[in-house]
Order: structure tokens, then sequence, then C-alpha cells
């Protein structure tokens, strides 16, 4: 998967409208029969994307993981907990995250910094998506030390720049003696924590520029990640 590509010249239009017809026809045979397509259409652009935003990711950060296999993730979905879920995503994902060994306890730990391209264009944003109790307790800490940076880093991504807090409320909030800005309380009582974005189709995604611009809104994103890591360790 690590073999030699293309300059990324953006994704297609046929991207988007893969994704479109596999959310009306997911399902093994439909896809077989389009496998082709896909790997024409989404694989071989995600690829040169991928290798595209490498060399930023590795100044950010140089202990990243920067294999193509562990950036981006496979449309088949593990189907094994819940066997009545559709076979396929219908987006490919790119993540970009800590080395780690494979625990899957490990990657859960850091923050990472991820790409959705979907029928609708891309989501993209920064936080962590699955995250170890640990963690969560690390990062709530963190958070309630340090309100004022926190505060100044979410002003700028939230108010300014139009990022929004995701992620899956906890089922039974956890009570907090400290005392805590309001705005802050969302991020206290998350199972795990995202900000993201959405960038419609445009001229920009199905272009070269596509690398430009989110290497411009990962800038933004930064500090966050930095905030973040300092918890975790």
């Amino acid at each position: 998967m690590d073999g030699p590509l293309d300059p990324f010249e953006g994704f297609r239009l046929a991207t988007f409208r893969f994704f479109e017809e596999l959310e009306a026809n997911n399902n093994r045979m439909w896809f077989e029969a389009h496998k082709a397509v896909y790997e024409t259409v989404v694989l071989q652009p995600t690829r040169e994307f991928a290798v595209a935003m490498r060399d930023y990711f590795r100044f950010k950060d140089p202990e990243m993981n920067m294999l193509l296999r562990r950036i981006i993730s496979r449309i088949t979905r593990d189907t094994r907990s819940n066997p009545t879920q559709p076979p396929y995503k219908t987006c490919q994902s790119l993540n970009f995250r800590r080395a780690v060994s494979g625990d899957a306890r490990d990657w859960s730990s850091y923050p990472e910094f991820f790409i959705h391209i979907n029928k609708d264009g891309a989501d993209y944003g920064l936080g962590l998506h699955t995250v170890r109790q640990k963690t969560q307790e690390l990062i709530r800490q963190e958070i309630i030390n340090e309100q004022d940076d926190f505060k100044r880093i979410l002003k700028g991504l939230v108010n300014v720049r139009g990022f929004e807090l995701n992620g899956k409320p906890l089922k039974y909030p956890v009570p907090t003696e400290e005392k805590i800005d309001e705005s802050l309380l969302p991020w206290l009582q998350h199972e795990n924590i995202y900000l993201t974005k959405h960038l419609a189709i445009s001229h920009i995604i199905i272009s070269e520029d596509l690398v430009t611009y989110l290497r411009q809104e990962f800038d933004y994103l930064y500090p966050l990640y930095q905030f973040f890591m300092r918890a975790c360790h």
C-alpha cells in the first residue's frame, strides 16, 4: 500500500458519487461489482492525499505514524458485535496520530487529526474518538486546572473558525466539586470528545488546494492537540 504514487490533484466528483451510491446499495454484492471503481476514484486519490499531508504532520509531531496502512482506515466495517449493520462505511477516513504498539488501548490514549471523505464533501477535525477511562480523567483534570488556557484555545476555534464540539455524552454525568466555567462543562461530560468542521464539495476539495487549505485549518487546531498531549502524558 506504500508504493509510488502520483501527486495529489484533488478528489474527483466521482468520489462523492461513489459514496452516494454506496449508501443506497450497502451490500457485499454491489461493492464487489464496483470494487474497481472504489479503488480508482476513492482509494487512489486518498492515498495520494495522505502522502501529500505526511510531511506536514511529521513536522508537527515526529512520533506520528506515517505508514499509509495506519493512516487510511479500512472501508469495511467490523460487524461481529452487530451483524445487522451495513458491511461498509460510507466514508473514507484518514487518521494522523502517534505510532503505538498493537494494543488498541495505546492508540486510544492519544488525540488524532482526522479527515472523513463522504458523499457531501469532507468532515475534519481533532479529538479522541475512543478514550480510556484513565485518559478521560487526565483530560478532565487538565481542563479543570488550566481553564483560562483552554478557553483561550477554544475561543479561536469555535467562535472564529467555526469548529463544533461533538462526541458521545456520558450516560451518568461525573459530579465535579471544583469551580468550573459553565462553558467548559460539556467538555467534562463526554465519553469521547472532538472538534469537527465540514467542507462541502467545491473547487477546493477537487483540486490540490485541499492540501494547503487543511494544513492551515490544522494549524489552528494544533494548540488543542498540544493541550491534549500534555494531559495524556
